[in-house]
């Protein structure tokens, strides 16, 4: 989910804190690894793109990042109590990384956790936004958005769901499902 071009300003920012004075010439290599384990990972050798994953995370020291795209390719190849795991490790790494937060939202969906999906949306939105991420929690927003209409219809809160309904369409007269 995360661009590349964004995803390469976040390899060398993890580059930028943990090179070391005999490593100032690596940074191009760095950044090959990254184009290497991102085009393994968009071809679908989810082996080869984690190998290289870890083998970056050696370099840089264990992050979010990396774990993050580590979570990913598991999530791929449909394997989401795997990539939840992962998620939930570079949520721990560092707490403020808002794709950690959609990732387990994710995975909790697609287990049928819609709760807790909903939970870790709730906070992966409460955190700075940078890059991409707005759209995506906005999408991954979207598909939770029958269940929650569902719920609060089934608790007889006829009007919390028209309420909620009525926010969405006012952010988005498109929205076909509101």
């Amino acid at each position: 989910l995360i661009s590349r071009s964004e995803g390469e300003e976040w390899i060398s920012q993890l580059y930028s804190a943990h090179a070391t004075p005999t490593a100032n010439g690596d940074r191009s290599k760095v950044i090959q690894a990254y184009r290497i384990a991102s085009l393994f990972q968009e071809t679908g050798q989810y082996d080869d793109a984690r190998y290289a994953w870890e083998a970056l995370t050696k370099v840089l020291g264990e992050n979010a990042y990396c774990t993050c795209k580590l979570a990913e390719s598991y999530l791929l190849e449909e394997k989401s109590v795997i990539a939840l795991d992962l998620y939930q490790r570079a949520a721990g790494l560092n707490l403020n990384f808002s794709w950690a937060h959609l990732g387990i939202s994710v995975c909790q969906r697609l287990m049928g956790n819609i709760i807790a999906a909903e939970n870790s949306l709730a906070f992966a939105q409460a955190l700075p936004k940078r890059g991409e991420i707005a759209k995506h929690l906005q999408l991954v927003s979207m598909d939770l958005l029958p269940n929650r209409v569902e719920r609060l219809i089934a608790q007889k809160d006829r009007a919390g769901a028209l309420e909620l309904l009525y926010k969405i369409l006012l952010s988005n007269p498109q929205q076909m499902y509101a």
